[in-house]
């Protein structure tokens, strides 16, 4: 959760004199490999850092809804995830996979939580893109907190599919092998 609020404060600080308009206003290209984002023609990868105002949830889902969603959507987000982050916490006594996708999942909502309180959206500053001719993707921007919660979630998901895959094959009557 530090490392996530240390680096959108300096984001703040670097980027936000730099741009005018709120949203998706990459200032500054960090890594390229291979084609740059101009050339269509060429495979590459770009890594932008810029400051991105999030005013939805996780990813900049809602975003554009009406005025009332996007704050409605973000609070129940908020508190699905926490739910399920002290979910996964307190029912993984048995699989480390789950604890830590829990611990994960509550830092993440936690950490875009103080940035919902502190300046009434949340900051991401990450953007991902890659290309091939004829096809670029671009990620939408996120931080380090969305990357906990997509982590958290996923780890928590094969923590539980293990355990009730694990606990399907211990109820199975053993082979008879007396034959």
């Amino acid at each position: 959760m530090f490392l996530d609020q240390i680096t959108k404060i300096q984001c703040e600080r670097l980027f936000l004199p730099l741009s005018n308009p709120p949203g998706h206003v990459p200032t500054s290209l960090l890594l390229v490999i291979g084609a740059t984002p101009a050339d269509a023609s060429g495979v590459g990868f770009a890594l932008e850092m810029g400051h991105v105002t999030n005013r939805g949830i996780t990813l900049g889902l809602l975003e554009n809804g009406p005025p009332l969603l996007p704050v409605t959507g973000f609070y129940a987000a908020t508190a699905l995830g926490l739910a399920a982050g002290l979910w996964a916490l307190r029912h993984a006594a048995f699989s480390p996979i789950q604890r830590i996708g829990g611990l994960l999942l509550v830092t993440g909502v936690v950490a875009n939580l103080l940035d919902r309180l502190r300046i009434g959206h949340v900051v991401d500053w990450l953007i991902v893109s890659w290309q091939v001719p004829g096809w670029r993707v671009e990620l939408p921007a996120f931080n380090f907190a969305d990357a906990y919660l997509t982590a958290g979630l996923l780890l928590v998901t094969v923590g539980v599919i293990g355990r009730r895959r694990a606990r399907t094959i211990g109820d199975r009557p053993a082979a008879d092998t007396t034959a």
